[in-house]
Order: structure tokens, then C-alpha cells, then sequence
């Protein structure tokens, strides 16, 4: 917005400050031992949650791959998001890692103590791509399409294991709304709504 508005000086002050944060995230964030970006505690302590903040690190482009250690760390993070134990379930990807002790059973509605969320999904566009794995994002673009057709309806959050969504749930959701017709076009397999009413009726509410 600083460069837009022709405030030279200002629009670098912000890409500095951006590229401390981005470098303080990959010193202070990174647990070697883990392979995780981890929060840290007022003591400066890893909380030890494994979660989809991993995937917001990578959303925002903070590893670059030109830089050896950092792809070296991005190796080791694709490792653990690609393990099915882990992440990488039958429907991507949980909000926490289904070998994390802190893992939600059963899941309760709005919940990111596990549950596949949409909006993850949704956001898997800003960096997997980027990081090369074009091919993995078709395997995630394919099941999150299947889920929705078997649902017939926008929900927000899904059993990363059953492809089953919380209920109950109005449907309507617009992130899985945009999720779902942004997949099914990338993968060529746009269904006629004409032919799927309830999905009809979610685009409505939504």
C-alpha cells in the first residue's frame, strides 16, 4: 500500500520489519528435535502442540528454498505434514497431528483440537504449489471433493479419518463453498449443480 501510494521510505520500512519477523519465525519458532514450528511460552519455552500453525508458516512463504538449512527445515516439515500418522490423513489435513496426545476424540463442532478444516483446506493453494507439491495437493483437492459430494452440503469440518462432517451443521459454510468450486474446477470434474439439490440449496444460504 506504501508503494501504491508513491511512500518510498515507508514501503521499505515494512518489507524490513517483514523480513525480521520472517527471520525471528524460522530462529526462535523451529524445533530441530520435532521437526515443528512451535509457540513459544512467556519463559520462551516450545509449546509442544503439533498443529496447522506448521501450515501458516509455510502459507506465508517464511521458508525459502534457496537457502540450504531452510530447505533442509522444509524437508523435515513436509516429512512429518506427509506422515499419514500425522497429518496426512485420509482427508488432510487434522488441526493437530493425529499422533499429538493432545488429539480431539470425538470431535466436538467448531473444534481445532483435530477436525479437517475447510478453511485449511482452502489455504493449502497459498503454499503447496510453491513448494512443489502440486501432486499432493491433487491427492488432498480430490478427497475433500468426494467428502462434500457424499455430505451434500458446505460444512465446516470434517473426521480427518472418515471424510465424515461434524454434525449438527447447517451447511452454508462459504470457505468450504469456495473450496469446493475452486477444486473441482482444478481437477476438471465440475459437477452439474442442476444434478446435486442439496448442494444447491447450501450455495444459497452461503
Amino acid at each position: 500500500m506504501a508503494r501504491a501510494l508513491g511512500k518510498k521510505t515507508e514501503a521499505q520500512s515494512w518489507l524490513d520489519d517483514a523480513e525480521h519477523i520472517r527471520s525471528l519465525i524460522v530462529q526462535k519458532l523451529w524445533c530441530e528435535e520435532d521437526a515443528s514450528f512451535y509457540d513459544v511460552d512467556p519463559e520462551r519455552g516450545f509449546v509442544r502442540i503439533r498443529s496447522v500453525g506448521n501450515c501458516r508458516v509455510l502459507g506465508e512463504h517464511v521458508l525459502r528454498l534457496s537457502v540450504p538449512r531452510q530447505r533442509r527445515t522444509f524437508d523435515a516439515l513436509w516429512a512429518r505434514l506427509h506422515n499419514p500418522k500425522a497429518y496426512w490423513a485420509k482427508y488432510p489435513l487434522p488441526s493437530i497431528a493425529m499422533d499429538d496426545p493432545r488429539f480431539v476424540r470425538a470431535i466436538p463442532r467448531n473444534s481445532w483440537g483435530g477436525a479437517s478444516q475447510a478453511l485449511t483446506a482452502l489455504r493449502t493453494l497459498r503454499w503447496m504449489e510453491h513448494y512443489g507439491k502440486a501432486r499432493e495437493l491433487r491427492v488432498l483437492m480430490a478427497a475433500w471433493c468426494e467428502a462434500i459430494l457424499r455430505a451434500g452440503a458446505f460444512c465446516q469440518q470434517m473426521d480427518p479419518e472418515s471424510g465424515v462432517f461434524t454434525q449438527p451443521d447447517l451447511g452454508g459454510y462459504s470457505p468450504c463453498a469456495l473450496l469446493f468450486l475452486h477444486f473441482a474446477q482444478r481437477l476438471g470434474r465440475m459437477p452439474s449443480l442442476a444434478a446435486m439439490p442439496a448442494i444447491r440449496v447450501g450455495l444459497n444460504k452461503g
